[in-house]
């Protein structure tokens, strides 16, 4: 979510912003690699060894298929609505996302 955040002020501030804000990017890349590893580790601490394989090939899995699903429909969106508004749907899907997490998992 923060590359996303970072390309909405990058578009919204191209020509305010310095060049070297673009130098963030991969830094976030770096904390999202770090995410999947604290996944990998969460399932390897509450999975049993043998079934191990099979939740990481799940869970890759089902991240490709958001990612796939995810972008399907913002070329609809983006031809709707423009930069600001794939922005403002991204936000409020991820917003639900969260208040679910919040919510209901446990």
């Amino acid at each position: 979510m923060l590359d996303v955040a970072l390309e909405f002020l990058n578009y919204t501030f191209l020509e305010e912003l310095p060049l070297e804000f673009l130098y963030v990017g991969p830094f976030i890349a770096i904390l999202q690699t770090g995410f999947y590893m604290a996944i990998y580790g969460i399932l390897s601490r509450y999975v049993e060894p043998r079934h191990l394989a099979t939740r990481m090939a799940l869970q890759d899995g089902l991240s490709t298929l958001a990612n796939i699903f995810g972008v399907l429909p913002s070329a609809a969106i983006f031809n709707s609505l423009g930069y600001y508004g794939v922005y403002t749907v991204y936000g409020a899907i991820m917003a639900v996302a969260f208040a679910y997490n919040v919510t209901f998992v446990r």
